[in-house]
């Protein structure tokens, strides 16, 4: 029996590996989140943040642990709901307030982000943060290294 699990955990983490291009590509099929077939089947043989609580807990009753992460019944509240209402309009929000504050970001649709080094967790944040100050100081310097390139050129 031994034998038989370390090949059966040995096979799934195979079917779990990820490189860069499979991440990018997950994360991309995944925008739609919990409205999104491809998403819950991602995540149903990964660890995250969601079903975080119920690993912590988990006392005895294997079969029922996971049973409940293979298996889960679908969740909703009002606080659920008013997240995934208003989930756009807080981003926007965001977005607007760092903006404010003289920090220009973009913020972009996110969907299921997998380990790269523990291909078994995984999250899905609300949202992807684009620190534009940084890309524009690096354009800036690559622009000045090009016109002390082009003025070398020259002397």
């Amino acid at each position: 029996m031994p034998d038989e699990k370390a090949a059966i955990e040995k096979a799934l983490l195979e079917k779990l590996r990820v490189d860069g291009k499979k991440i990018k590509d997950i994360e991309t099929k995944t925008w739609g989140q919990s409205n999104c077939e491809e998403w819950k089947k991602e995540r149903k043989f990964r660890f995250t943040a969601s079903n975080f609580g119920l690993i912590s807990a988990r006392k005895r009753n294997h079969d029922t642990f996971v049973n409940s992460l293979l298996h889960p019944k679908p969740f909703s509240s009002r606080y659920t709901n008013h997240g995934i209402k208003y989930e756009l309009v807080a981003l926007e929000q965001y977005q607007k307030y760092v903006h404010s504050i003289h920090r220009p970001v973009n913020v972009l649709k996110s969907g299921l982000m997998v380990s790269l080094d523990a291909p078994y967790l995984a999250a899905s944040p609300d949202g992807k943060v684009i620190d534009n100050s940084e890309l524009k100081h690096r354009q800036r310097n690559r622009r000045r290294r090009g016109r002390l390139r082009t003025a070398a050129e020259w002397v």
